[in-house]
């Protein structure tokens, strides 16, 4: 597997473009100092990075972004007085809720900083400076696909933060017999007392495989040649099932030949053909659960058999149930679940909302397939 614009690509390009590292791997900041810090009201604050020529500041909100029209007056102050103007927002294509925004800063990454947003009392940002421990954000550990609470074993989690890597690499050099890499550039992932399996470090993010641990909560630590972060309790479940998303918001789906399901021209200058009424998919996910036979976490699935997971998966597209062929690991992978369905003839043009549920656990809702007769 390899990295695309910071995304997860297999062998046969079903990762392509798609969120699974997420959109702090393909900023540029955090690469000298971070900052840790504090809630901020509406919303609360992740992280913050020097990059770009700015001040970036990370938030996360379960609630709309459209209080936030009015970013243009937010500014920071440094611990020199000086005021600097905030003069962008963004928001995460991939990460529901998560956005940033951009502000001047000071010549010095030495100085502290004070956040005023409209309407909110100010808010403390301290410089996280290098050689410090790895910090994991407010978000904590995530499903690698959702990025919502809840990992399982042998599943993706993703883990955002500051100081978590002193580079960005994958273990696409690491791999050997299949085995995969508890420790990658010196970076080692601590869950519920096992060692996950890393693929992806950055600064400011980490992808790892969850390795076979027991259900229910447990610590979570990150371990560098800084030192180790603080404990964060992450829930382990039976199943957390999610697709990974292109462009935040379409399940990753292929036709069965493995050229790409989706609308024509959603990337550019790669052919895409949307699913059409009858035709045969396969969506592309992790959090399936336990299949039979069972594959241990840390090595790639192997070929010979099929892994099929030892729950029936149920798919609805709109409001039909489709016919589910089966869900089963992909092999030569780690994590990654192909689930086999038919577009109900029904299906009318359009996006069309689809999720999967497992063990009675439904994947998130507003994410779609886009169908075209």
């Amino acid at each position: 597997m390899r990295i695309v614009q910071g995304c997860l690509v297999g062998a046969s390009a079903v990762w392509l473009m798609a969120a699974a590292a997420g959109p702090l791997a393909a900023q540029s900041g955090c690469t000298t100092t971070c900052v840790q810090t504090q809630s901020a009201g509406l919303a609360a604050i992740t992280y913050a990075a020097f990059g770009n020529g700015g001040l970036q500041i990370w938030f996360q909100t379960q609630g709309s972004t459209s209080v936030f029209g009015e970013y243009s007056a937010a500014y920071v102050v440094s611990d020199d007085n000086a005021k600097h103007e905030c003069y962008s927002l963004s928001v995460a294509p991939s990460v529901p809720g998560l956005f940033w925004i951009t502000c001047g800063r000071a010549a010095s990454d030495s100085v502290q900083y004070k956040l005023f947003w409209p309407a909110n009392s100010a808010v403390d940002i301290s410089p996280f400076f290098p050689g410090q421990p790895p910090f994991i954000g407010q978000s904590g550990p995530v499903n690698g696909a959702s990025f919502s609470p809840g990992i399982v074993p042998g599943s993706w989690v993703t883990i955002m933060g500051a100081n978590l890597a002193s580079s960005t690499d994958t273990w696409d050099k690491t791999i050997v017999n299949g085995q995969l890499p508890a420790i990658l550039d010196g970076v080692s992932v601590n869950v519920g007392g096992g060692s996950a399996f890393v693929y992806y470090v950055s600064p400011g993010q980490i992808n790892a495989q969850v390795p076979d641990v027991s259900l229910g909560p447990v610590l979570v630590t990150v371990t560098n040649a800084n030192g180790t972060s603080a404990a964060f309790t992450a829930t382990v479940q039976q199943f957390a099932p999610a697709f990974f998303l292109w462009s935040g918001k379409y399940a990753v789906a292929t036709h069965q030949d493995f050229s790409l399901a989706a609308s024509a021209g959603l990337f550019s200058g790669v052919t895409t053909v949307p699913a059409k009424p009858g035709d045969v998919t396969i969506l592309w996910g992790t959090g399936f659960g336990p299949t039979n036979p069972a594959v241990l976490a840390g090595i790639q699935v192997p070929a010979d058999t099929t892994h099929s997971t030892t729950t029936p998966v149920t798919v609805t597209v709109g409001n039909t149930d489709a016919q589910v062929y089966g869900t089963a690991l992909a092999p030569g992978y780690a994590g990654l679940y192909q689930v086999a369905i038919q577009i109900p003839s029904s299906t009318p043009d359009g996006d069309i909302p689809i999720k999967a549920s497992i063990g009675g656990v439904q994947s998130p809702d507003s994410v779609f397939i886009t169908v075209q007769h």
